[in-house]
């Protein structure tokens, strides 16, 4: 069966014959509709430990987070389960799909985007829960979880709609920011002073991926105008102070460059509001 996506009234009648629990759309749903969403999740908030699948159309392996998440998110997206008054059916509940059913297309808001929205805002604050536990491993450090507050989630929206384009501006945003070079001039003439790819190498080395300093100072290597003295391992300890706090200003170059570009175009039109009415704010300059 093909499961059309393409207007929102497509979207709207999937809706219903999944929380109409009929089989074939529910096992779409928990599986191909949802499983980049689980992807994401999983590998950044959630600690799973992934499959390693092999993909028989790129002849290669993979790390597979979906699949472990598929349970915690139909417990989230198709809470509660209905029993019956007499108890009968305990054994095979029925979802009455409470969360997916406040989707109502509003505002042009694909399905997708919706369903995005509200898991990641979930797994997000379970994931923040986790951090705050000393039982448990940190997911992210407090600094990622920050950035992601004030790009990804803590936007005070009113809705998820909004809340949902605002994260599509973003990821926009970041694919643009890495095709400016020192003489990009975007649609309205301004043109920009810095290097977008190693902008967007410093956000995706330091905050997206979370990697150690030593790491992304090997990985920038080519960045630094003046080579290392040796091995990082074995350089002494003035030079490496100097490389971290390199790659500290950088990063934080980094995130002005992408405020400012989204601030300087008409392109992002969401993300721009919110960050104008500060409902991003912290260490996001606004204009």
């Amino acid at each position: 069966m093909k499961f059309r996506h393409e207007t929102l009234e497509d979207d709207m009648v999937y809706r219903d014959h999944v929380v109409e629990n009929e089989r074939e759309y529910v096992n779409d749903f928990l599986g191909p509709f949802s499983k980049d969403i689980l992807q994401y999740v999983g590998k950044y908030f959630m600690i799973v430990q992934p499959s390693v699948v092999y993909n028989q159309v790129n002849k290669s392996y993979y790390e597979d987070y979906a699949s472990p998440m598929k349970s915690d998110f139909y417990m989230f997206i198709a809470k509660p389960f209905f029993v019956g008054d007499d108890n009968v059916n305990m054994s095979n509940p029925i979802p009455q799909w409470n969360n997916l059913r406040k989707y109502e297309a509003k505002n042009n808001c694909k399905l997708h985007s919706f369903v995005y929205t509200i898991t990641f805002r979930e797994f997000y604050k379970r994931a923040k829960t986790l951090q705050k536990s000393p039982d448990v491993g940190t997911v992210f450090t407090e600094e990622v979880f920050n950035f992601f507050e004030q790009l990804f989630y803590d936007q005070d929206v009113s809705s998820d709609d909004f809340g949902a384009e605002i994260q599509t501006d973003l990821r926009n945003a970041l694919t643009d920011l890495r095709n400016i070079n020192t003489n990009t001039v975007n649609e309205d003439n301004v043109r920009y002073k810095f290097d977008g790819e190693k902008d967007y190498r410093v956000l995706e080395l330091c905050i997206m991926y979370e990697y150690d300093w030593e790491d992304v100072a090997d990985e920038l290597r080519d960045y630094f105008k003046k080579p290392f003295s040796g091995p990082l391992s074995e350089i002494p300890t003035e030079e490496k102070k100097d490389i971290q706090s390199r790659i500290a200003q950088w990063k934080k170059r980094a995130i002005l460059h992408l405020t400012d570009m989204v601030c300087d175009s008409d392109k992002y039109i969401n993300l721009k509001r919110a960050i104008r009415q500060n409902k991003i704010n912290g260490t996001l300059k606004t204009k």
